[in-house]
């Protein structure tokens, strides 16, 4: 076991200088690291860099993914695959993806999280297929989040990209699903797949799917009141919109049916889905 006190002291299982902020090292299954907020007063935090499954939760700059490897949250619900296929795909509880580089290619061959803050898919030639077009961001450490974000963070631990950003729409695109425990509030939005469509808890208390080339609407819960706050889709299988004060106003009644998730597909349909098997609880139309 390694601690912070010790430090600039080498310890057995190996210390590497990251950057000028972290150091960390490699201990059998465990991979820890230590980061520096401030050396002045002597504040070391150190963070456990892999969930209890052994599993990687960071891409340090300088750091890549193979096919096959994969990036995993602390609580284990996403997991970041770097798929044969050379699509990069975030699971949710390793079943339902929930987002995608879109970057499917037999040439694919590593992620790299580059020095200069960019992540890029690289062929085996070193022709880029997909960045997230991060260089000269300050970005130093790729992450997976517990509530299925996926972050560059700079020096600081500040995030330079996300693929969720304050009002839940991803930079790259929308999550086409809403997971169990996940909530969205007004302004907050998923989207199907093919992007021509989203979800959205609306101002008007309403959650609404519009046509993203017109913002037609095309299904609504039709609440002849505006005081819906936010959308949950429930741990017990429900998807209910709540007043502000918790009170319900509107629900698929799926509960007792959990854990499901609701999905936004490609044809503008909305579908609430039993998890694991994906059997099909409610739908839009």
């Amino acid at each position: 076991w390694c601690k912070a006190w010790i430090f600039p002291y080498p310890c057995h299982f190996g210390w590497r200088t990251v950057d000028k902020d972290i150091v960390s090292f490699d201990g059998g299954e465990s991979r820890f690291n230590l980061i520096h907020a401030d050396i002045l007063n002597r504040s070391w935090e150190p963070y456990l860099a892999t969930n209890e499954n052994a599993c990687n939760l960071v891409l340090e700059k300088g750091e890549e993914m193979r096919a096959g490897s994969r990036l995993c949250s602390q609580n284990g619900d996403y997991t970041l695959d770097f798929q044969e296929d050379g699509n990069l795909v975030l699971y949710y509880r390793a079943v339902t993806p929930v987002w995608a580089s879109s970057s499917t290619s037999q040439a694919a061959y590593r992620a790299f999280m580059q020095p200069d803050g960019n992540f890029v898919i690289y062929t085996k030639e070193d022709r880029p297929l997909w960045d997230t077009s991060t260089y000269s961001s300050g970005g130093t450490r790729l992450v997976v989040l517990n509530d299925g974000r996926i972050q560059i963070l700079n020096e600081n631990n500040d995030p330079v990209w996300t693929t969720q950003n304050h009002w839940g729409t991803l930079e790259s695109g929308c999550l086409p699903i809403l997971a169990g425990g996940r909530t969205l509030t007004r302004g907050q939005s998923i989207c199907s797949p093919n992007k021509a469509f989203a979800m959205t808890m609306e101002s008007d208390g309403n959650v609404v799917v519009t046509r993203s080339s017109d913002r037609q609407r095309i299904w609504s819960t039709l609440l002849p009141w505006s005081d819906g706050d936010h959308v949950a889709m429930q741990e017990d299988g429900n998807f209910v919109v709540y007043a502000a004060g918790e009170s319900p106003r509107w629900s698929t009644d799926t509960y007792r049916d959990g854990p499901n998730y609701i999905e936004l597909l490609d044809d503008g349909a909305l579908q609430l889905k039993r998890l694991f098997v994906a059997k099909v609880l409610w739908s839009s139309r």
